[in-house]
């Protein structure tokens, strides 16, 4: 029995479309035949498994950085509000004409 796309392989024997690479079942593809679900083509036009993080509970589409590295801009806002704040309370004396 054959194995479709991203089964396991020994032999291009093995696989439909008669191409086993890295022991998967892989086919060629383009625009008008596109990967199935969970593969991508890729550069060579073949179609490849979509790699699975090791923790699964991982978002791969996470921003980079540490969740706090905004919170130093964060505190110099805050800082200048208050100084400001403080700055517009203080009276200034009246002008004599």
């Amino acid at each position: 029995m054959l194995t479709e796309v991203g089964g396991q392989c020994t032999a291009d024997a093995d696989c439909p479309d008669g191409v086993c690479e890295a022991g998967a079942c892989t086919r060629a593809c383009e625009e008008k035949t596109p990967c199935p679900n969970s593969h991508v083509c890729n550069a060579d036009a073949l179609c490849e498994a979509v790699p699975i993080p090791d923790d699964p509970g991982t978002c791969t589409a996470a921003p980079s950085g540490t969740p706090l590295s905004g919170w130093p801009a964060l505190a110099l806002l805050l800082l200048l509000a208050v100084s400001r704040r403080q700055l517009s309370s203080v009276s200034t004396p009246a002008i004599d004409r």
